[in-house]
């Protein structure tokens, strides 16, 4: 009989690769990844929350401070301590294990040959829409980056955002061209 080994949790390095920026509250944190790294890691409120209590736990990270909030809940903000950057610097230092993806656009389009041309058409325009979308907010934020700095040094975190950032727009420029060369040979096609 074999065993299921344990998946890592990833959430904890997100938090602590945020908070190595700056000191934030957990709606700043979720806030940050929803903007930042959004078009290439999701973490949602449920992930974050227990994550921070057990980094805080574990020395990871400390509570800064308590800020009276206007709101029901106080706001806390949490730094990283100085376990938490050699444990976030340990897990830089090792390469990725897997690279899973689950895109369901894709998944439709496996099955596609079980639906009409019209429905995989509409599925793809679709798709090359949203492309486009993110394309702009990349484009966007490169843009902002880079107007508040003309030059950069491998130790400042701008640089690797912006090579992060130029990722996800060489590849959502590959998406698009797939979008527009699938489009044309599904109505050459007429599959």
């Amino acid at each position: 009989m074999g065993f299921i080994m344990a998946r890592e949790n990833r959430t904890k390095y997100v938090i602590l690769g945020v908070l190595s920026t700056e000191s934030m509250s957990g709606y700043e944190i979720k806030q940050t990844v929803n903007h930042d790294l959004g078009f290439f890691w999701f973490e949602s409120d449920g992930q974050i929350y227990p994550t921070l209590k057990f980094l805080l736990k574990n020395g990871l990270i400390i509570l800064d401070a308590t800020v009276n909030n206007t709101s029901k809940r106080d706001k806390k903000i949490y730094s990283i301590s100085e376990t938490g950057k050699k444990e976030l610097k340990e897990w830089l230092s090792k390469h990725e294990e897997s690279f899973h993806v689950r895109n369901e656009f894709l998944l439709k389009i496996f099955y596609g040959y079980n639906s009409d041309n019209e429905t995989n058409l509409s599925r793809i325009y679709n798709q090359k829409f949203r492309l486009k979308q993110k394309l702009d907010i990349l484009e966007s934020l490169k843009k902002n980056i880079l107007a508040k700095k003309e030059t950069y040094t491998l130790v400042k975190p701008e640089f690797f955002w912006l090579i992060t950032i130029d990722y996800g727009i060489i590849s959502i420029k590959a998406l698009i061209e797939w979008c527009e060369n699938t489009i044309n040979l599904i109505k050459k096609t007429k599959v």
